[in-house]
């Protein structure tokens, strides 16, 4: 017996997770419409729920022979196999593939099966298969039990070529940041707050800055090798934030040896970005702020961003229109009173306007 639906396929990159479209054989089934062989069909309709209820596949005969055989819609190398198991759990013995020669290939299987009272997503390791396939077979045993197992559906995961997809570019951001002010085989070195050492790699810091691109064109070989590059005016944080932002487009979640960044750190680090012609890192600074602020540093931002120069002035306008909208919650802070009168005035004209909309 042979049961019909349109199942969609979610793929990701290479990586196809689909259910199942169609029944194509099965031992036997406990009744035509509620616990038929057809409730593999599809995504789950039981799980996460447990027991005896309608929607999941239940065998007639209580044996040790009992199986299901499903398709699915793209064939593909089989990575993995969910099966969704919601009434006595473990009785599943043998999951096999049906191979390009037209036989049924054991990708997994056991001598001894379980029952367990929950129900569960089993998710064995499987062996690895060099065809693809879109036919799956689910052996079941019910000895262990002395009753039904039940199954509510199952899911297939699978490459559509056969070789392993390329790693992602964040794991080359993470290998960059291992060599984040490493000596090993650095070939420049800087001096900030006259004390800290920072070691650099010139090819990867010049490739993405044209300011140190500049500097080192600018100096010798024998300057950046036997000597550390003073930079003043600009704090080790801020400058280590620069330097990771070179080696991997991010700023670190954790600026050991200081605390998380701050909003207020943040506009200094943007203060760097300019000095220093990054672009990225402007605006990468920005977004941050704009998700951190809220009403109690956004005084403090305002003033980071506004009152030293070069003036922020998009962060400055940010800080505006947040204090405006939450008028209420920021007026009775602390620090509200150290805002001048006019950029109060701005903020209580900014709230009114939104009032009168």
């Amino acid at each position: 017996m042979a049961s019909n639906v349109v199942s969609q396929a979610v793929t990701s990159r290479d990586t196809v997770s689909q259910w199942v479209e169609r029944v194509t054989g099965y031992s036997s089934q406990y009744d035509a419409d509620r616990w038929n062989a057809g409730q593999v069909i599809g995504e789950p309709k039981v799980y996460p729920n447990y027991g005896d209820r309608r929607g999941a596949w239940a065998m007639q005969n209580i044996d040790a022979n009992q199986f299901i055989e499903v398709e699915f819609r793209e064939a593909v190398y089989v990575t993995g196999i969910d099966i969704y198991e919601t009434y006595h759990a473990g009785g599943v013995k043998a999951i096999k593939a049906l191979g390009d020669q037209g036989q049924w290939r054991t990708l997994w299987q056991t001598d001894s099966v379980t029952s367990i009272s929950s129900s569960r997503v089993f998710s064995p390791q499987l062996a690895e298969m060099s065809c693809r396939t879109k036919n799956i077979r689910v052996e079941v045993d019910c000895t262990a039990c002395e009753t039904w197992v039940e199954i509510d559906a199952i899911q297939l995961h699978g490459r559509t070529f056969l070789t392993v997809p390329p790693p992602p570019a964040e794991e080359l951001a993470s290998d960059f940041a291992k060599i984040v002010n490493d000596s090993t085989f650095s070939d420049c070195q800087f001096l900030l707050e006259g004390k800290h050492t920072v070691y650099a790699h010139k090819a990867i810091i010049c490739a993405r800055s044209d300011y140190f691109k500049a500097m080192f064109s600018e100096k010798s070989e024998k300057s950046y090798i036997s000597a550390a590059i003073e930079i003043e005016d600009v704090s080790y944080i801020s400058f280590m934030a620069v330097m990771q932002y070179l080696y991997t487009n991010s700023l670190p979640s954790n600026p050991y040896p200081c605390p998380p960044y701050d909003t207020v750190s943040l506009t200094h680090i943007w203060r760097v970005a300019e000095r220093f012609q990054l672009a990225g890192l402007k605006t990468l600074t920005i977004y941050l702020i704009s998700e951190k602020m809220d009403a109690t540093n956004v005084v403090d931002t305002y003033l980071a961003a506004a009152e030293s120069t070069p003036i922020i002035e998009e962060v400055r306008n940010n800080c505006i229109l947040f204090m405006s909208t939450h008028l209420q919650s920021i007026v009775n802070t602390p620090s509200f009173t150290a805002l001048p009168q006019d950029v109060m005035l701005e903020i209580i004209q900014g709230t009114t306007a939104k009032l009168k909309i």
